[in-house]
C-alpha cells in the first residue's frame, strides 16, 4: 500500500513538472513564470507590428506595392516595433533598480518619459533643408548620411534611423553624397536612376526585406522553442510512464501468489526434490508427486520434520520424524522405520552431502551427528550449536545452520560458527530461521522465515535480500538443471513454486 502510494506521488510529481511548463509555455515556453500584463501588452504590440511588416515585405516582393507606398506604410510600423523594444528595456531597467517595484504607475511614468525623449530626438534629427527655388539642392555638410528607407538625415555613429527605425546600411564614404529634391532626401541608390525608374533589385541586403526576415525569425523562434519543449516533455513523460508501468507489471507478477497445491489443516515441514520426483513431509505424514499438482499420501504414521535424498537418481530417501527415522529404497514408493545407532535418536533436521551418496548430517537440540551408511549409524561430532537447530545444508562453502537465533556458517565442520545474519541494510528479515536451501552452482543461499523468503548471493557481498512471497515459510528445496526452481511450503499448508529463483510465483 505504501509502495503504491509513493509511486502515485512520483507519477503525479513527474506529470506536474512536465505539464506546468507546457501550460505556461503558451506565452513563453522557455520560462516557467508568466510576464506581467504590461510586458505582455508590449510584446503583443511588437508581434503585431512585426507581422504587419512581414506582410508588407511580401506584397512588395510580389509587386503589389510600389517602393513609395511600401516605405510610407512600413516606416510607422518599424518605428513602433523599435519603440516597443526600448520600452521593454526601460521596464526591465526599472524593475532592476533598488527601491523601484515595477508597478503600473511607475511603468506608465517611465513610458511617458521615454516617449518625450524619443519625440525630442526625432524632432532634433529631422533636419530637412528646404530648397529656396523649388529645385534640387545638394547638402552643404560633407559626409552627411541619409536613411535609405525614408531619406531622413542620420547622425554619424547611428545604427538605426531616428525617423523610421530601420537598421541603417553601412556605406562607403564615397556613397555619402545624397541630394535633396523638393524637401525629400534622396537615397544614394536613387541618384543615378532616371525619373520613374524603380530600383534594379526590389530588396537590398539591408533594406526592409531583411528587417521582415528578422521579424519572421523572431516570431517563429518562440514557436520552435515551444515545439522542442513539447517534444522533450512528451518524451520525458513517456519514459516516466514506461518505468512505472514496468515496475507495476513486475510488482503485480511478484504479488500474484497462487499456490500450486494446498494441504488443509496441516503444516508443510519439509520438501525434497530430485529429477521428476517431489516428496513432502507434513503434520500427517508423507506425500509424493511428480509435478507438484497431484499428490499421493503415503502410509507413514508420523509427523515428518525433514527429508533428504541420498542419491541423485531419487531412489534412496531418508526422513526424520517425531518418532524416529524413516527410509525408502524404491523411489519413495514405500517407507519403513529405520533402526539407528544410537537407538534413541530424534533428529530435528537432516541434510545430505552433494556428490557423496549415503553421507548424511543431522542435528537434535544439543549436537550434530554424521552418518556414512544412509542413516543407520551416527557419530556425534562434538560441536557447540549456536542456537536451536531448525535446518542444515552442506556445500562447497561449508556448513550452514538455521536456528532460532539466525543463520550461521562453519568452515571447519561445526567447530566454530560465523554469524551470517547480515548488518545495516543487508540484515535478514527475521532471525527465526525455519528452513534453508543452498545452490552451490550459483552460490545462492535461501532462508525461510515467518516474514517470508530471504536470499543471499554468496559470490558478491551485499547482505540479505527479500523476495516478494508473503507467507510463513516452513519448508524449502531447489530443483531444475540450474537450481532455478524454488519450492516453498508454508505453515498453513500451501505449496508455491517459482521458476525464476523467487522473483515470481505460481
Amino acid at each position: 500500500m505504501i509502495t503504491s502510494l509513493l509511486l502515485l506521488l512520483i507519477v503525479a510529481g513527474a506529470a506536474g513538472v512536465v505539464i506546468w511548463p507546457i501550460w505556461q509555455g503558451i506565452r513563453q515556453p522557455w520560462m516557467v513564470q508568466s510576464p506581467s500584463g504590461e510586458q505582455e501588452a508590449i510584446h503583443q504590440e511588437q508581434l503585431a507590428a512585426l507581422d504587419a511588416l512581414r506582410d508588407l515585405a511580401m506584397d512588395y516582393k510580389l509587386g503589389n506595392l510600389s517602393l513609395e507606398d511600401y516605405r510610407a506604410l512600413a516606416a510607422p510600423l518599424q518605428q513602433k516595433a523599435r519603440r516597443t523594444l526600448e520600452r521593454q528595456e526601460k521596464i526591465k531597467s526599472i524593475q532592476r533598480e533598488p527601491g523601484r517595484t515595477g508597478s503600473s504607475a511607475a511603468i506608465a511614468v517611465a513610458e511617458a518619459e521615454l516617449d518625450a525623449l524619443l519625440e525630442s530626438r526625432i524632432q532634433a534629427l529631422r533636419r530637412v533643408v528646404a530648397p529656396s527655388n523649388g529645385g534640387a539642392v545638394r547638402t552643404a555638410v560633407a559626409g552627411q548620411r541619409f536613411c535609405h528607407q525614408c531619406g531622413a538625415p542620420v547622425q554619424p555613429g547611428f545604427h538605426f534611423c531616428a525617423s523610421c527605425g530601420v537598421r541603417l546600411e553601412t556605406v562607403q564614404p564615397s556613397e555619402q553624397q545624397p541630394l535633396e529634391d523638393n524637401g525629400r532626401a534622396v537615397a544614394p541608390q536613387e541618384i543615378h536612376q532616371g525619373p520613374g525608374q524603380l530600383p534594379a533589385s526590389p530588396v537590398r541586403k539591408t533594406d526592409a526585406a531583411p528587417s521582415s526576415s528578422a521579424a519572421t525569425s523572431e516570431t517563429t523562434a518562440p514557436s520552435s522553442r515551444r515545439k522542442l519543449w513539447g517534444i522533450g516533455a512528451v518524451l520525458a513523460l513517456v519514459w516516466v510512464v514506461a518505468v512505472v508501468w514496468l515496475y507495476m507489471s513486475t510488482r503485480a507478477g511478484q504479488q500474484n501468489q497462487v499456490p500450486v497445491a494446498t494441504f488443509p489443516n496441516t503444516t508443510v515441514w519439509s520438501i525434497g526434490a530430485t529429477d521428476g520426483l517431489l516428496v513432502l513431509g507434513e503434520s500427517k505424514g508423507l506425500q509424493v508427486s511428480t509435478d507438484g499438482l497431484k499428490w499421493n499420501p503415503l502410509p507413514v504414521a508420523d509427523e515428518i520434520h525433514a527429508i533428504a535424498a541420498l542419491d541423485d537418481a531419487g531412489q534412496r530417501w531418508l526422513a526424520a520424524g517425531a518418532k524416529g527415522l524413516w527410509s525408502s529404497t524404491n523411489g519413495a514408493t514405500s517407507w519403513q522405520p529405520l533402526a539407528t545407532d544410537p537407538a534413541e535418536l530424534h533428529l530435528l533436521t537432516i541434510t545430505s552431502f552433494p556428490g557423496q551418496s549415503g553421507v548424511v548430517l543431522g542435528a537434535d537440540e544439543t549436537a550434530i551427528y554424521m552418518s556414512e551408511d544412509g542413516g543407520q549409524t551416527w557419530t556425534n561430532m562434538n560441536v557447540k550449536l549456536p542456537g536451536l537447530p531448525r535446518s542444515l545444508v552442506a556445500g562447497d562453502l561449508g556448513l550452514f545452520i538455521g536456528t532460532d537465533r539466525g543463520v550461521y556458517r562453519s568452515e571447519d565442520g561445526g567447530q566454530s560458527w560465523i554469524n551470517f545474519n547480515g548488518s545495516v541494510n543487508g540484515v535478514i528479515a527475521s532471525t527465526d530461521i525455519q528452513a534453508l536451501a543452498y545452490d552451490g552452482k550459483n552460490q545462492m543461499l535461501y532462508a525461510g522465515t515467518p516474514a517470508g523468503l530471504s536470499f543471499m548471493n554468496l559470490g558478491s557481498p551485499g547482505g540479505w535480500g527479500h523476495r516478494s512471497l508473503q507467507a510463513n515459510v516452513t519448508a524449502l528445496t531447489l530443483a531444475g538443471p540450474d537450481k532455478q526452481v524454488v519450492w516453498v511450503g508454508t505453515a498453513d499448508g500451501q505449496l508455491f513454486r517459482s521458476d525464476d529463483r523467487g522473483v515470481t510465483w505460481r
